[in-house]
């Protein structure tokens, strides 16, 4: 046998059928060589296909666990009889001269491996003209030198098998992205010549989609950091990456095209492009891997979306959510703009009110439900993760009803005997209207969590956060703005964000799965424990605005409402860390998978928490920026609350660990130790200090509370056998990036 052709395919029937045929019709004689599919894991038929095909057994496969491409060709080279082994791509066709054209190139460069080029067959996809024109740019780049070319691709790659074998398999530590690279530099490390043929070329059908083209980049990124500054350094390999003036050439030679918008386009894609693989390469340097092969290929959307707990995942979702949360905050300006501090002190009261009703309809019953339906998730468990959305589901219109009658029924004694800001009966209404649509928003939306599509839900969000922006400014332009209007404008895109996620709901529970009985208990616990350490949290935040609405006037409400909405920045940051470690902390198994799990939130978040401590330093020109010179009396409110917002974002693992590892119930403790402070702090001393001394016991108590969860989470770690070492830097691997074992 002198040609082994392998395969590496997972879920790409159609593209493999394809290749295969092509192989087929090769003008070499059938007995000179054989072709390896390694089926990696395929849940799309492959595998039948490949043990019915009538090839006359001339295809032979083996299957593996989805170990990634790297992983698979070792396991086809294992079972390979050839003397020259071959790799191509499961979306690649051949021409006929294909193998004859390598053994050639073999003998006449008396080489040991040789790779060729591809032509890209997509020819209406710009990702695809642009990933294929770096490529090529890059292998005339990095292949300049005779015999020693170091940019060669597995789709188009022959090597002898006595070299493969001399010189070891691909390296598995590597999931893809340039294990190629790495092997052909072993090679030429050792003296042997490699020798770049672009006259001999395949055909390519990757036909990209954006999230997968910034995915593939992203992670090309992080192999480009194993092969630079791992192995390159520990087998002395005498890599280096190209300059920053060099990349700048490079984007300007893969833009180019005769029509002026196509440029940009092109231009705006090669920038999208390598600012992915940077983000890939800085993760990876942040993290200190030295291995990737956990990054399977099984996991592609949801890593893309932010699963895996990388700065790829938690910058997309982040960047996606500072997005649609900037229209939120400007939306807030100008309300702020518009209104008299007075009249915004009443939209704040309503606002104040309309979010602690909607914490108290909901009981938990988001949180309870992503939490249990995670853990079915996360096994591949449809029926059961279905049958927790549907059960969780009728939980909560049950609650909104009961809720809803009773709301409407105390609306008099509430607004009229408790309070000295009074509500007109018109904001009430919106109020109540306000707080449903929320509480059913908040929970359709938890389906985007459970199924880890988190790019999914800040397009969600973007588009209510748009809807909102654009019916305030509406109404302040047409001079329209009043307390009671801009309320109804605030509110109303709820309902049209629960319209989008509950269509998206019921298509993914359709099928398997139903409302079963024992699970009842099992959401109403956790969510109980949710819902005190909620409506704690909710107390602490919005019953500021409420307490002075109650004890002082329109004009401290509005001054302290100014002061919390200009940190609304703040809270969306925490809120975004914390809902994206969520479901990732939902994969924390074992005392072993602690300390990595806090490194990494640690190492996420903290560089967040430093540049908005330092932004505050900008607090009086921003306030005065946003909301004019005569409101900066709001800007002790500002920074206080701030302080308050960024000292739980520190601590997101601790809340996080309490959810799923530890005690839930730890964490209603810290919030209704935080809440009793503050309400009995603000209670006393609101009507003396007004907004800024409100402000300032919201911070104490927020300090107090949180030393108190890392009292109790070291109580937790001491009993659990996990050593807590006195400078928490190292603990957490601040101080050495050399993990132990495999990649976090």
């Amino acid at each position: 046998m002198k040609f082994s052709i392998i395969i590496p395919t997972f879920n790409r029937l159609a593209l493999l059928q394809q290749c295969v045929e092509s192989l087929l019709q090769l003008d070499t004689n059938p007995d000179e060589y054989e072709i390896i599919v390694v089926n990696d894991g395929s849940m799309d038929g492959t595998s039948g296909w490949l043990n019915s095909a009538p090839h006359n057994g001339r295809i032979r496969f083996v299957e593996t666990h989805n170990g990634g491409p790297t992983r698979a060709r070792n396991k086809g080279v294992a079972i390979a009889n050839g003397d020259i082994l071959v790799f191509t791509d499961d979306d690649c066709t051949h021409p006929a001269t294909w193998l004859r054209d390598l053994e050639r190139r073999l003998t006449a460069q008396r080489a040991v491996a040789v790779g060729g080029a591809v032509h890209n067959q997509i020819q209406n996809n710009n990702l695809t003209l642009v990933y294929e024109k770096t490529n090529i740019l890059l292998a005339q780049r990095f292949n300049e030198e005779e015999g020693k070319a170091r940019f060669l691709t597995t789709n188009n790659f022959a090597i002898l098998r006595t070299a493969f074998d001399r010189y070891g398999n691909f390296d598995e530590r590597f999931f893809t992205g340039a294990e190629d690279r790495e092997l052909v530099a072993r090679l030429i490390a050792a003296g042997e010549r490699v020798v770049y043929a672009p006259d001999i070329c395949i055909n390519h059908f990757h036909d990209f989609t954006l999230r997968e083209f910034l995915f593939l980049l992203y992670r090309q990124g992080r192999g480009s950091y194993l092969y630079y500054n791992v192995m390159g350094k520990e087998k002395n390999l005498g890599l280096k990456p190209l300059s920053f003036r060099e990349y700048l050439t490079l984007m300007n030679t893969v833009s180019q095209d005769a029509s002026f918008i196509k440029r940009v386009m092109k231009w705006t894609l090669a920038v999208l492009a390598q600012v992915s693989v940077l983000l890939g390469y800085i993760s990876a340097t942040w993290e200190g891997v030295t291995d990737l092969t956990t990054e399977r290929s099984e996991h592609t959307r949801s890593a893309a979306s932010g699963e895996r707990g990388t700065m790829f995942g938690l910058l997309t979702f982040l960047g996606g959510t500072v997005f649609s949360s900037a229209f939120g905050f400007f939306s807030f300006v100008i309300i702020g703009r518009t209104l008299s501090i007075p009249d915004f002190g009443i939209f704040m009261v309503a606002f104040s009110l309309e979010s602690l009703l909607g914490s108290m309809v909901n009981l938990g019953l988001p949180q309870s439900v992503v939490r249990f339906a995670s853990e079915f998730s996360k096994h591949g468990n449809e029926e059961d993760t279905n049958s927790v959305i549907k059960t969780g589901f009728v939980l909560q219109g049950m609650f909104v009803v009961v809720f809803g009658t009773a709301g409407f029924f105390l609306a008099d004694t509430l607004m009229n005997n408790m309070m000295k800001v009074a509500l007109p009966a018109p904001l009430f209404i919106a109020v109540m209207t306000g707080a449903m649509g929320s509480v059913f928003y908040n929970y359709a939306s938890t389906i985007y969590s459970i199924h880890l599509r988190f790019i999914d839900l800040t397009v969600l969000r973007s588009i209510v956060s748009i809807v909102r922006f654009a019916s305030i400014l509406t109404l302040s332009l047409l001079s329209l703005g009043t307390p009671v209007n801009l309320f109804w404008a605030f509110i109303i895109p709820y309902w049209l964000g629960l319209a989008i996620s509950l269509a998206v709901m019921l298509k993914s529970i359709q099928g398997k799965g139903s409302v079963r009985k024992d699970y009842f208990r099992r959401i109403l616990a956790y969510g109980g424990w949710n819902t005190a350490s909620n409506m704690s949290r909710l107390l602490t935040t919005h019953f500021g605005a409420l307490i002075l609405a109650a004890y002082t006037s329109e004009q401290e409400v509005g001054t302290y409402g100014l002061g919390q909405t200009l940190s609304f920045v703040y809270a969306v940051i925490s809120m975004t860390v914390s809902q994206y470690f969520m479901p990732i902390g939902a994969r924390v198994k074992s005392n072993d998978d602690i300390i990595p799990f806090v490194r990494r939130t640690l190492r996420l978040a903290m560089p967040l928490v430093v540049v908005s401590l330092f932004s505050l330093l900008f607090a009086y020109p921003v306030m005065s920026l946003m909301y004019g010179e005569n409101r900066t009396v709001a800007v002790p409110v500002f920074v206080f609350i701030s302080l308050s917002i960024l000292t739980g974002t520190s601590f997101v693992s601790v809340n996080v660990l309490f959810h799923y590892f530890f005690k839930p119930y730890f964490i209603a403790l810290e919030a209704v130790l935080r809440a009793i402070l503050f309400l009995s702090g603000s209670l006393l001393f609101a009507s003396s200090t007004g907004a800024a001394g409100v402000a300032g016991i919201y911070l104490a108590s927020n300090i107090v509370a949180q030393g108190v969860s890392f009292v109790l989470l070291a109580r937790e770690f001491k009993r659990r056998g996990i050593s807590l070492e006195p400078r928490m830097w190292k603990t957490f691997g601040f101080s050495d990036r050399k993990p132990h074992g495999k990649s976090e």
